[in-house]
């Protein structure tokens, strides 16, 4: 749909996309639907802006390399485009599985490779963990002068930080917390809360004395 200005998608062209990336029709329409919404100017194309502004996304530590590795070197995504996009994540088949391997692999190391050197340096994963940590001394630095009671401890801290945090960061992936030493970790009323809130959890009686390396 690049070259065409109408702002419908016709049988033809979602046909036409349809036999490209393995969708069906349907799909495709399914998936028009969804680049309207998020083409919030009606301009028929994706820019970086669009993406950044839907929560999904713009609640990754992240989401700037993601963006960046889904636009490459283009500064706007064609539906066609995002088709294409969407048809990385496809579950792979016999027909289609080197073909997907390879394009999850390109984007995935774009994502690292920020720089597009087609290398992946000691710099690109520095930048990476500084990406990821930002975040967290983000939240941490919005409980600095508190005192830290057991109240706060567990409603400033970990209701409203970690938290949220590992939902949007975790989803519906599975993770387990293990707690360091501070002595307000080993509390029973924390004990309990990290059995209620955590889908996994190694507690006090299970965490050796000294963590692992």
């Amino acid at each position: 749909m690049g070259n065409n200005n109408s702002n419908v998608l016709t049988k033809e062209q979602a046909k036409s996309i349809a036999d490209e990336t393995g969708f069906s029709k349907a799909q495709v329409f399914h998936f028009y639907a969804r680049f309207k919404q998020i083409d919030k100017n009606g301009k028929n194309w994706l820019s970086r802006s669009d993406f950044h502004s839907q929560p999904e996304l713009s609640e990754n530590m992240i989401s700037d390399r993601i963006v960046n590795a889904m636009f490459g070197t283009k500064d706007r995504m064609e539906f066609v485009d995002f088709v294409r996009l969407l048809a990385t994540f496809k579950p792979t088949n016999k027909k289609n599985e080197e073909h997907l391997k390879k394009s999850k692999l390109k984007l995935l190391f774009s994502i690292y490779d920020t720089e597009m050197t087609g290398v992946i340096s000691k710099k690109d994963m520095l930048n990476l963990i500084e990406d990821m940590t930002d975040d967290c001394e983000n939240a941490t630095s919005e409980v600095k002068g508190l005192k830290i009671n057991k109240e706060v401890y567990q409603d400033a801290i970990f209701e409203d930080i970690l938290l949220p945090w590992t939902q949007t960061t975790f989803r519906q992936r599975f993770w387990t917390y293990q707690r360091d030493s501070p002595l307000a970790h080993k509390a029973k009323f924390m004990q309990q809360w990290y059995h209620a809130n955590m889908p996994n959890f190694i507690d006090s009686s299970q965490r050796p004395p000294i963590p692992p390396i």
